[in-house]
């Protein structure tokens, strides 16, 4: 007897599920789902409400927390809506980051990996040091889980209203195949220049976040040219209140009584004195939203090239002359970047550490 034929299966085969990556262990579940799909928040609750999504075989919550490794199982179309989602922001023009995985099903980006490659993942790769050219970041530094970017003036941290260009669309244009696109730890102001932590993966993010809240053994110290001669030879603790306050159409941190605003403390060292300005170190022993630029104010000595707080006096063209020069993690681990001044404020010689105990000054 013949051996019978069976019809070939007709099944089209499934796609390969979401494998969690090391970098984004400790993400929201529905977190994973908005960075490898780039598909609306609503119609991801959908599917895990619905029991169309899968955490290692199981009906998860959307707000489960993800470890490295995890399945996650979402609906074949699923792929397809992510496809056409990208091709409809390229379409607007919109400079909104593409989400890693958004443009492509896992099966197609395992067969463009080399064999044993993980698909959808990229090593981030360290550039040269700074300057960097036009419309680029330099990368002045790593640690694990952590790069050390050098922003310029001028360019905001995160986009916004006016801002199309920004710190977090330049990170996500050099690394577009990051599973955990590159996130700022912290902010600088748009017009201050210098060192920022940028975390590539989600557990360095909260860990390192924490650190700055805490101060536990993280430091952060700028360079800021004040205006006038600065009347202390000594490191001198500046201790204000801010708070919020709007005149004029404008929003200002102002600094009030302590009842009215949140503890803002600094160490100030002077280094240099030219005319009518005096160089200072500034060691931050508190975060908050323009802090040195108010506290200098508020001690009238507001920093050369404020248009918000002083009367912006920035010859040659220099924007706001404040400076992040110096990061050090615990471990002492350190980072430093001078500032390119022109003369007659460039800084040339990289100054000692401030104590970090308060106590002492």
């Amino acid at each position: 007897m013949p051996e019978q034929q069976h019809a070939p299966d007709s099944t089209p085969p499934q796609p390969s599920p979401i494998e969690a990556d090391a970098s984004e262990a400790g993400l929201k579940l529905i977190a994973l789902l908005e960075r490898r799909l780039g598909l609306p928040k609503t119609l991801l609750h959908r599917w895990i409400r619905t029991g169309q999504v899968r955490l290692n075989g199981a009906r998860p919550q959307p707000f489960a927390r993800i470890a490295a490794g995890d399945q996650v199982r979402v609906p074949p179309f699923a792929f397809a809506l992510a496809e056409q989602a990208s091709k409809a922001h390229a379409r607007s023009g919109k400079a909104t980051p593409q989400p890693a995985g958004a443009a492509r099903t896992p099966d197609a980006a395992t067969a463009r990996q080399p064999h044993g490659a993980r698909p959808d993942v990229a090593p981030l790769q360290q550039t040269a040091t700074p300057p960097a050219p036009a419309g680029q970041i330099a990368v002045v530094g790593e640690a694990e889980g952590l790069l050390c970017v050098l922003k310029p003036a001028g360019l905001p941290t995160h986009p916004g209203s006016g801002h199309a260009d920004s710190l977090v669309s330049r990170l996500a244009q050099r690394f577009p195949e990051a599973v955990f696109p590159p996130t700022p730890v912290h902010r600088l102001d748009r017009d201050t220049s210098g060192l920022l932590l940028v975390a590539t993966t989600f557990a360095s993010l909260r860990q390192t976040q924490e650190l700055l809240k805490t101060r536990s053994g993280m430091a952060k110290e700028y360079l800021a040219w004040a205006e006038g001669d600065w009347p202390w030879q000594e490191d001198r603790l500046l201790r204000h209140f801010l708070a919020a306050r709007r005149a004029k159409g404008m929003e200002k941190m102002a600094a009030v009584s302590p009842e009215e605003g949140r503890e803002a403390c600094l160490i100030a060292r002077p280094l240099a004195r030219r005319a009518r300005a005096t160089l200072l170190q500034i060691r931050l022993l508190t975060g908050r939203k323009h802090q040195i630029r108010v506290q200098l104010a508020a001690e009238g000595h507001p920093i050369v090239g404020d248009a918000k707080y002083g009367t912006f006096r920035a010859p040659h063209g220099q924007r706001l002359l404040l400076h992040a020069f110096r990061i050090v993690l615990p471990g002492r681990t350190e980072f430093t970047n001078l500032p390119s001044w022109e003369a007659p404020y460039e800084v040339e010689a990289l100054p000692e550490p401030i104590e970090a105990n308060p106590a002492s000054v």
